[in-house]
C-alpha cells in the first residue's frame, strides 16, 4: 500500500498502522527468512525494514503490488521455500504460529473513554453505548494484577478514574456523535492520572504549562465544574489552535491559551496562581503498545546517542519543573511524562527536591494504585508509575508536589 502510492496519494494511516504492526509481529521470523534467501544482496535497494513488510505481504499477506511486484515476484518461489523450512523446523502448520506465544497471547488494551461531564453524564454516556453497540455494564470485575478485563459487548466502570469508561478494545468511536459533539474524550487512562491527581478546587487558577493538544487541559476544566480559570501553554501555534478547537467542541469556556513558552513566564507577572500541571515534552517511551514493548524487550540497554537525547530532555524538563516550583503562590504541581526511563522520572523528582525545603512530594496520591515509582530514592512510594506492558494503558509517571 505505502510503497505502492505516489506523493499525491493520500495514504490510510489505519491499514498503515495495521500492516506495519501485522509485519513486526512476524518479524523474527520473516528476518531468518530474508537472511536465508540472500535476497538483500541480490536486491540492493530493499532496506531490511521495507524487506520485512514486503516478504510480509508476499508470503502471509495479500500480495505486493506497486513498484516492487516484479522484483519481489524474482524471489517468491525462493521465499515461499524458505518459509515451508522454517515451519518444518519449528514444527508448526500455521503461519499464525510463527508469532512468538509472548506476543501472539498478548491482551488488547481497552478503549478508553472519558466522559465529559461539561456537556453529559455517565449513565447517558451508558445508555447511548448500549442502543448503538449492545454493549452492557457490567460490575462484577475480572481483574488481573491491578488490571480489568473487558469482554466482548461489555463496559465497565474504571475504579480509579471517576467517569472513565473501559471498552472492549475493537470498539472505534473516533466517528460516533458522542465523539463528535465532545461528550466523550478518547483518552488514555494513565494521561487521566495528572489532572486528577492535582485536584484543582473549582475557583482556583491553574497553569497548564505545556498543554496541547489539550486532553488534560479538557479534564482540568471538568474537574473544575468549568469553574475559575485555567491558563494553557504551549510554543507551537498549530498545536495551540487543536487545544483551542478541542475547548470548544468540548464546552471549556475557563481556558485561556497562550502562544510561548512557560519559561518565558514571569511568576511575578503572571500573578496568583493556585495549582500548575506540567506534563512536558519527553520520549514517549510509555507510548508504545504491547507489541512494540514486547519487540523492544531485547533491546533494553540504551544507545550513547539515544543516552544523549534522554540528558538532554532530563535537563530541559528539570528547568521546567524548577520554574513551576517557584511560582510562590502556587500550593500544588503535578510533574508527568508519558516515558518509562528513570533518567525523565524519579531522577528528575530528586534533582527538582534537592534544593526546595518548601516543597516535599504529597505522601501516598492516589491510594489505590498499587504501582510505585523506581526504589531509587526515599520517597519513591509517593510516586505513580504505570507499566505499558502490565497496566493495560501507556507507561506514565506522575509525580505531585505540594508546599510544605
Amino acid at each position: 500500500m505505502v510503497y505502492s502510492s505516489n506523493s499525491n496519494q493520500a495514504i490510510d494511516k489505519k491499514r498503515l498502522y495495521g500492516l506495519v504492526c501485522e509485519s513486526l509481529k512476524y518479524r523474527e521470523s520473516l528476518n531468518q527468512i530474508i537472511d536465508a534467501s540472500n535476497i538483500l544482496k541480490q536486491e540492493r535497494r530493499l532496506s531490511r525494514e521495507l524487506a520485512i513488510v514486503l516478504c510480509h505481504d508476499l508470503l502471509i499477506g495479500n500480495g505486493v503490488s506497486g513498484r516492487y511486484k516484479a522484483s519481489m515476484g524474482k524471489h517468491r518461489i525462493r521465499l515461499q521455500a524458505e518459509l515451508v523450512k522454517l515451519k518444518v523446523k519449528k514444527r508448526i502448520k500455521s503461519n499464525t504460529e510463527l508469532i512468538p506465544s509472548h506476543i501472539r497471547l498478548a491482551v488488547a488494551n481497552p478503549r478508553y473513554v472519558r466522559v465529559n461531564t461539561i456537556k453529559t453524564n455517565i449513565s447517558a454516556v451508558q445508555q447511548a453505548l448500549h442502543q448503538k453497540y449492545a454493549l452492557n455494564l457490567v460490575t462484577e470485575q475480572v481483574v488481573v494484577n491491578q488490571n480489568l478485563r473487558v469482554a466482548k459487548k461489555t463496559m465497565m466502570i474504571d475504579p480509579h478514574i471517576p467517569n472513565l469508561l473501559l471498552l472492549p478494545p475493537n470498539i472505534d468511536l473516533h466517528e460516533d456523535d458522542l465523539f463528535l459533539s465532545g461528550k466523550i474524550i478518547l483518552q488514555d487512562k494513565a494521561s487521566c492520572f495528572p489532572a486528577y491527581c492535582l485536584n484543582p478546587k473549582p475557583s482556583s487558577i491553574v497553569i497548564d504549562a505545556c498543554a496541547a493538544p489539550g486532553n488534560k487541559t479538557s479534564h482540568l476544566s471538568m474537574l473544575m465544574g468549568n469553574k475559575g480559570t485555567i491558563h494553557a501553554f504551549d510554543m507551537d501555534a498549530r498545536r495551540l489552535n487543536l487545544l483551542k478547537n478541542r475547548m470548544c467542541l468540548a464546552g471549556c469556556t475557563n481556558v485561556i491559551a497562550h502562544l510561548g513558552s512557560f519559561l518565558a513566564v514571569d511568576p511575578k507577572t503572571m500573578g496568583h496562581v493556585d495549582y500548575i500541571l506540567l506534563d512536558p515534552s519527553c520520549s514517549g517511551s510509555g507510548m508504545l503498545n504491547q507489541l512494540e514493548s514486547s519487540l523492544n524487550d531485547e533491546d533494553e540497554q540504551v544507545d550513547s546517542q539515544s543516552q544523549d537525547r534522554l540528558k538532554s530532555l532530563s535537563d530541559f524538563q528539570l528547568s521546567l519543573l524548577d520554574h513551576a516550583l517557584s511560582f510562590e503562590t502556587a500550593k500544588r504541581v503535578v510533574y508527568s511524562t508519558c516515558s518509562i526511563h528513570q533518567a525523565e522520572n524519579e531522577d528528575v523528582v530528586v534533582k527538582a527536591l534537592a534544593n526546595k525545603k518548601k516543597w516535599r512530594l504529597m505522601h501516598r496520591v492516589l491510594p489505590s494504585w498499587k504501582r510505585r515509582g523506581l526504589a531509587v530514592f526515599d520517597g519513591a512510594e509517593h510516586v505513580i508509575r504505570v507499566s505499558p506492558t502490565e497496566d493495560l494503558a501507556c507507561g506514565f509517571f506522575v509525580a505531585v508536589f505540594e508546599r510544605v
